[in-house]
């Protein structure tokens, strides 16, 4: 029979147990670290992501502010709508109203709807790439009508017949007081201060903020480099409060963040959400979660410049590259 002390013949049967016990604790030691270096590190910080349910109204928003929403939206888009059929230099004549277009810096175009009678403007609205921001609402509910009753005419009967009306009586039945007028000799419109309704690029970051970015950039296809560069920000702003990003965005994700970002980066930043924003109002926030699940498998990403690329209905991988 062999010795099974063999490797320790001059040592005790006491000792020798005791050394090959303490090797096979340095043994298991050694096994047990490399599996814990081989196996992924858990993500102590999984970057959060935003309710899109929350875009476009506050949380708990009662379901009449989704409508009122809704509705001021299809306004905006009626209206630029029949400004590029029938406007010009700009500008549109209705038989109820008038509709004023101005280019801005960075490719935005300003829209100012006013009353034809007092020249009032009641309502105003930004466009950026596709992209509708509101401005001013003052419409009366007869005023609302007059548009989403037109955008439904428009849905269901398409232009054509109003390209084929060389009478103007077609026009006159399906866009009713926003008809194009008699009168073709543009006006001009007073045009007050606009009242924004958020915050301009020098307003403090939140991490409410870099979290819908993320989200956005991801969304949008705008790039791993992108995505990092956002995620690097939300670290650091985390690491001076001594925390991780998702303590710090559970804690308080309306709060100030210790962040100095380029100008750039925060004009980037806002036009991304207002384009995520207009997306899920678009499409829904179940078919934006899909595009982002698909756009995170993609090697390239599709980059999204316009929502125009993506399909009103069918499957979210409907988007043109």
């Amino acid at each position: 029979m062999a010795n099974i002390f063999i490797a320790h013949r001059n040592q005790t049967a006491e000792a020798s147990l005791q050394h090959s016990f303490e090797r096979s604790v340095r043994q298991l030691e050694g096994l047990t670290k490399r599996l814990i270096a081989w196996q992924p590190t858990p993500k102590e910080d999984d970057f959060p992501k935003p309710d899109l349910s929350e875009f476009g109204v506050p949380p708990d928003t009662p379901p009449e502010n989704v409508q009122a929403e809704l509705q001021s939206r299809t306004v905006a888009a009626t209206a630029a709508v029949l400004t590029e059929a029938y406007g010009e230099g700009g500008q549109y004549q209705a038989e109820g109203y008038t509709i004023q277009s101005s280019p801005q810096d960075g490719g935005k175009t300003t829209y100012q709807v006013a009353e034809r009678s007092s020249r009032q403007v009641v309502f105003a609205f930004e466009r950026d790439d596709g992209v509708l921001n509101m401005l001013e609402n003052q419409l009366t509910t007869e005023q609302t009508q007059d548009f989403l009753q037109v955008a439904q005419r428009i849905t269901e009967l398409g232009f054509e017949p109003l390209e084929q009306d060389t009478t103007g009586q077609t026009k006159a039945q399906i866009l009713g007081q926003l008809a194009p007028s008699n009168q073709l000799q543009a006006q001009s419109v007073e045009r007050p201060i606009l009242k924004a309704d958020r915050a301009n690029d020098h307003a403090p970051v939140t991490a409410l903020d870099l979290v819908q970015w993320r989200y956005a950039s991801v969304v949008l296809g705008r790039g791993t480099h992108k995505t990092a560069n956002i995620t690097a920000m939300a670290q650091a702003a985390a690491k001076v409060q001594k925390q991780s990003f998702l303590q710090l965005y559970q804690q308080d994700r309306l709060a100030s963040l210790s962040l100095q970002p380029e100008p750039a980066d925060v004009s980037r930043m806002h036009k991304d959400i207002d384009q995520l924003k207009d997306l899920v109002w678009q499409i829904g926030p179940a078919r934006v979660e899909q595009l982002y699940q698909m756009q995170q498998q993609l090697t390239q990403p599709v980059h999204i410049a316009n929502n125009a690329q993506i399909q009103p209905t069918g499957s979210a991988q409907q988007l043109e590259r």
